[in-house]
C-alpha cells in the first residue's frame, strides 16, 4: 500500500496567507467600487464634437453622442472660462441623461467670458460616474 505524505507546513501557510491577500484585494475593490467603476465606464463612451465657442456671445455650441451605455452629465468644463452653470443638453430630458444612438446638442452660455483668439481649447464634459469626457472646440468672432 502506498502511503500519502502530507503538503509540508511551510508551503500550506504561504498558500493560505496567499488566498487572504487575494481576496482581501478584492473585497477592497468591490467596496470601494474600483472594479465597478471601471467595468462601468468601459461600456459607455461620450463622444464632443463639432464644437465651436462664439466669442461675442459666450456661447459654446457642440454636438454629444453616446455609446455603449446611457451618461448622465453633471458638470460642463470650457477652458480659459472654468465650470458652466447654465448648458442646455436639448434632448436629453430635465436629468441630463443621454442615451445611447442619438446626438444631442450642447449650448453652454459663458456670461462674461473673455475667450483668447486660439485656433482651438477643450471642453470637458463630467459623467455622473466621475468619467471625464473631453473634446475640442474653435473660438470663433462672431455670436451664435
Amino acid at each position: 500500500m502506498e502511503t500519502l505524505r502530507a503538503l509540508h507546513p511551510l508551503a500550506a501557510v504561504i498558500i493560505i496567507v496567499a488566498v487572504t491577500v487575494v481576496i482581501a484585494i478584492a473585497a477592497i475593490g468591490w467596496v470601494t467600487g474600483v472594479f465597478s467603476a471601471a467595468i462601468y465606464s468601459s461600456n459607455q463612451q461620450l463622444y464632443i464634437y463639432d464644437a465651436v465657442a462664439y466669442r461675442d456671445s459666450c456661447i459654446l455650441n457642440a454636438t454629444l453622442r453616446v455609446e455603449g451605455r446611457p451618461v448622465k452629465v453633471l458638470h460642463v468644463y470650457v477652458e480659459f472660462y472654468g465650470e458652466v452653470k447654465n448648458y442646455t443638453i436639448y434632448g436629453a430630458g430635465p436629468d441630463n441623461i443621454l442615451q445611447p444612438g442619438r446626438e444631442y446638442r450642447l449650448v453652454a452660455y459663458m456670461p462674461g467670458c473673455d475667450l483668447p483668439y486660439t485656433a482651438t481649447a477643450k471642453v470637458k464634459v463630467v459623467a455622473d460616474n466621475g468619467v471625464i469626457y473631453m473634446g475640442v472646440y474653435r473660438v470663433v468672432l462672431g455670436s451664435s
